[in-house]
């Protein structure tokens, strides 16, 4: 079990891409560090990648709030390898649990009547009665991080190979489409991006889950039960996590999964030498909206890396044939202002000097 405590929501490896050497940081900084802007107008401050872009326990499972929990297996049997070693193993005398007639021994006993677990009763091997009160105190301090476990080791495992490898199919594709800019790549390739790009849109702590978080919790959740609607929301978004890292159906990523590679369509910008870079943000996947404008372009935004950004939008043809288009300075600047805007409070790049 891990002991994370500061969890990133936007991943380091994934901000690797933006790090830039510095003689001000130690040698093992150097390769890992950012430029960090609040606001446009002051210069950015050089971080450590490991410093910025996490909150403590934002990913922590609690157990407390175990009856969100319950279709989610792999959380549940982390608090029963918990709670077995807890009153089992780590313990000069092994306790046991009991409610009614049952004997709670096993792990198979604990996760049966882990619903009903307030209600039990201790007891040592000999038959005497144990201190609840240091028992339930452990229990109430249990946590899991099977979510920040599962969300680490997909991406710190994965996210380089793939986002190599769809720049590589998009820039060395024999399979241009006559007349146009579009590039066929592998179909596994495509979706694993389409993937990456909603996991990192899902994850965000800004995620409203389209809209639906706000209006159940303003709307059915704090009339009833105020304050502690931000803690049914917060179960509500764990659940759906767990349902992207451990599930292949049902939830949130997985519609929006299989409506995207029916619907939509991705278009590859490259900042070409002239141009500039492309910065990324607290939000660095995010939904965009702009019928004010007359390009009208609406559609999901991702920097992938100061020369790369991804913009997925409503298109025609197999989610495999990639619009690539390398741009100038006026497009990366049209898209750097529009992460800035959309930032829920940081923006990350190479320079300390932010070009909008």
């Amino acid at each position: 079990m891990s002991t994370t405590k500061r969890q990133h929501f936007v991943p380091r490896v994934y901000l690797k891409s933006w790090g830039t050497p510095s003689a001000s940081l130690g040698v093992a900084e150097k390769a890992s560090s950012v430029y960090v802007y609040y606001n446009y107008r002051q210069p950015g401050e050089q971080s450590n990648i490991d410093s910025v872009l996490w909150m403590p326990r934002l990913y922590t499972v609690c157990f407390s709030d175990r009856g969100f929990y319950s279709n989610c297996p792999k959380i549940m049997g982390d608090f029963v390898n918990q709670i077995y070693d807890m009153l089992r193993i780590n313990r000069n005398e092994p306790v046991y649990g009991k409610i009614g007639y049952s004997i709670i021994k096993t792990k198979q006993s604990i996760r049966k009547h882990m619903d009903c677990i307030d209600d039990w009763e201790f007891f040592y091997d000999d038959g005497n009665p144990a201190r609840k009160i240091a028992i339930r105190n452990g229990l109430s301090s249990m946590t899991s991080y099977i979510i920040e476990d599962g969300l680490s080791s997909h991406f710190e495992a994965k996210w380089s190979r793939v986002l190599q490898q769809f720049i590589s199919e998009i820039k060395n594709s024999n399979s241009k489409k006559l007349g146009s800019n579009k590039q066929v790549i592998n179909n596994n390739t495509a979706e694993e991006m389409l993937e990456f790009f909603f996991m990192m849109f899902c994850r965000n702590p800004e995620f409203d889950g389209l809209g639906t978080y706000t209006w159940a919790k303003e709307t059915l959740l704090e009339p009833i039960i105020g304050a502690n609607a931000n803690e049914f929301i917060n179960g509500i978004w764990h659940s759906e996590l767990y349902k992207m890292l451990y599930k292949t159906s049902k939830g949130h990523y997985h519609s929006l999964i299989k409506a995207a590679i029916g619907m939509l369509q991705m278009v590859l910008y490259e900042a070409t030498a002239e141009a500039g870079t492309f910065i990324t943000s607290d939000r660095p996947a995010f939904l965009y909206n702009c019928i004010p404008e007359k390009t009208n372009m609406n559609g999901f935004v991702f920097p992938l890396s100061p020369s790369y950004l991804l913009f997925i939008c409503k298109g025609e043809g197999p989610i495999n044939i990639v619009d690539y288009r390398p741009v100038d300075q006026d497009v990366v600047q049209y898209f750097n202002r529009t992460i800035y805007q959309n930032r829920s409070e940081i923006v990350i790049s190479s320079y300390d000097t932010l070009y909008l």
